[in-house]
């Protein structure tokens, strides 16, 4: 079993098979994005901007399920995000050498400024549905993805970057989980960088249509089918 991020990482020639258009679309997309905030000033060092990320999307979950604004968290509450975020973030760097420590008190006040800017941005929608939850297929495993309100996927990415080909794969991983599982009405997708303030928008069937020349549908269809095959054709462990 892997988990979706190893799935959006590897299987290169499945990929580029299925998206044989993808580095295009990424470059487009990369020049026409939408603005909702100037880009954030860090202080804290690139390679804890991870650990951050992931704790400031966790202060905002905390915060939006409390109804309150993120600097009204307890200290208690935000040791308990900073706890998640550093196991969820050491789960995933399993394999590597290089430690994660817990978060030091700037790098906690970098993410309760970053978690304010994801809740800027989500004024703009209704009745969030917070780390929604996608049943496992076959060898890919069970996973969570940001937030879906309405029939938009939102997915969130606060690096230092522009968006790559692997956010839009890992969102198109949990659009085909979902059409699976037909759990959520899911047409269009959203990738935000709250730390750059910028995001795009795009309609799954367009996107699809972008991606490969298939419709969704058939997108979609290949990845569940994909999984669902015999792990050790694909040599997983």
């Amino acid at each position: 079993m892997i988990t979706e991020k190893q799935f959006a990482l590897g299987f290169s020639g499945f990929w580029q098979s299925l998206l044989p258009m993808m580095e295009n679309h990424i470059r487009s997309t990369n020049e026409r994005l939408q603005h909702f905030a100037r880009p954030m000033v860090s202080n804290s060092p690139t390679a804890t901007h991870g650990l951050v990320s992931e704790l400031a999307f966790r202060m905002f979950v905390n915060a939006a399920h409390e109804q309150v604004p993120v600097e009204d968290l307890s200290s208690d509450q935000i040791r308990e995000c900073a706890e998640a975020a550093t196991s969820h973030i050491r789960g995933m760097r399993q394999l590597s050498r290089t430690p994660v420590p817990d978060p030091r008190p700037n790098e906690i006040a970098e993410a309760a400024l970053l978690a304010e800017r994801h809740a800027i941005f989500f004024k703009r929608a209704d009745e969030l549905i917070l780390m929604p939850t996608f049943p496992g297929c076959g060898w890919l495993m069970e996973c969570s993805g940001d937030v879906i309100s309405g029939s938009m996927l939102y997915e969130v990415k606060a690096g230092q970057r522009g968006f790559r080909s692997l956010d839009v794969r890992q969102t198109l991983i949990y659009c085909a989980l979902n059409f699976a599982a037909k759990q959520h009405d899911i047409a269009s997708v959203c990738l935000v960088n709250p730390r750059l303030g910028v995001f795009i928008e795009a309609d799954l069937e367009d996107l699809c249509l972008s991606l490969s020349g298939a419709p969704a549908v058939e997108v979609l269809a290949a990845i569940v089918e994909y999984c669902s095959e015999s792990q050790d054709r694909y040599n997983i462990g």
